[in-house]
């Protein structure tokens, strides 16, 4: 599981490697679950680690697409992907700044060994503009696609759904907003590490205040994706992410129902209280949530539990209430929690 300091996209527009293969899955297979003394450590874990299916990233024993550094790991965040392939579809469609028409193709060769390629089809909403607009809409097909390592395939589409004025993808001068709607239908990605294959749709809001604050808001209707044995579906998700690269603070918000293999059954997730923290720039924190409260529960039964960061940065507090109205505490940590 991942650390809540990793979660925040580092977005930018430069190629990322990514990661593939495998196959998805719906919620329907995945029961909802009552909530026990045996299984709460394991939930609790398979919570935190929902939120890598909708940021593209990973730690230690989540199942998709990649982490900023680490041995035997990719690095893929669809925030950033998003807007790289927006802005190669930029340059190509809109050259010197002028758009071609209402509806322009193309596409290129990849450049890996193995060859493959890239299509593309944008509509754009007004032809007359010299930007980015509301309503521009883009679908990228992969076919066997190797670049920097990795292999993609199947399809990527995006609209703009606002942007600020004069929003260049080329060349992003913060600060700006942008907000974009995604689908990803079979889409893949296979790196020789991670096999990830992902079915679904997101809504991408980035805000950038140019004084080192990025704001990423990730949600949508259904998503899922599986990575070699483990498949992990997502309902009605929103991850509202915020990282200040200045002075390293952090927070993080969520809720969505989250279906899992590793636990055969599903639950339910909100945060009450924002989990915040440090990365580590203040030199005394260790990149953990500091404070910070998730309530899990279950259509199932009346059993719940409720999660709580220690302001310690080490420890973490459950509080379990079972389908019998039973209470007990389990005291556990960040640690014991990534292992899982």
């Amino acid at each position: 599981m991942t650390r809540l300091r990793t979660l925040l996209p580092a977005v930018g527009l430069g190629f990322l490697s990514a990661c593939g293969g495998g196959g998805g899955g719906g919620l329907s297979q995945y029961p909802a679950m009552s909530v026990t003394s045996t299984n709460v450590q394991n939930v609790t874990a398979v919570v935190f680690d929902s939120q890598n299916i909708a940021e593209g990233s990973s730690g230690g024993a989540s199942f998709i697409t990649g982490v900023t550094g680490g041995a035997g790991h990719s690095q893929f965040r669809f925030a950033d992907f998003a807007l790289q392939q927006l802005e190669r579809i930029a340059v190509q469609a809109v050259p010197a700044g002028t758009l071609t028409g209402v509806t322009v193709s193309g596409g290129w060769a990849c450049t890996g060994i193995g060859g493959g390629t890239v299509s593309y089809l944008a509509t754009f909403s007004d032809p007359s503009a010299t930007y980015l607009m509301p309503g521009d809409s883009f679908s990228v097909q992969f076919t066997q696609c190797h670049e920097s390592g990795t292999v993609l395939d199947g399809v990527f589409a995006f609209t703009i759904s606002s942007v600020s004025a004069n929003f260049d993808p080329a060349s992003p001068v913060a600060p700006y907003d942008l907000a974009i709607d995604t689908t990803m239908s079979n889409f893949s990605a296979n790196d020789g590490i991670v096999n990830v294959f992902v079915n679904g749709d997101m809504s991408i809001a980035i805000s950038d205040d140019g004084a080192g604050l990025v704001d990423v808001d990730l949600s949508g209707s259904q998503l899922g994706g599986k990575d070699g044995t483990e498949t992990v579906v997502l309902t009605g998700y929103d991850y509202m992410l915020s990282a200040d690269s200045v002075s390293g603070d952090f927070t993080y918000d969520a809720a969505a129902t989250v279906g899992s293999s590793k636990l055969n059954g599903s639950v339910t997730f909100q945060t009450t209280t924002p989990f915040t923290g440090n990365d580590g720039t203040d030199g005394v924190s260790n990149g953990n949530p500091t404070a910070g409260v998730l309530v899990i529960t279950t259509s199932k039964d009346s059993s719940s539990a409720t999660v709580t960061a220690q302001p310690d940065g080490v420890n973490v507090q459950i509080d379990l209430v079972d389908s019998d109205g039973n209470p007990s505490t389990i005291m556990t940590t960040w640690d014991d929690l990534a292992a899982l």
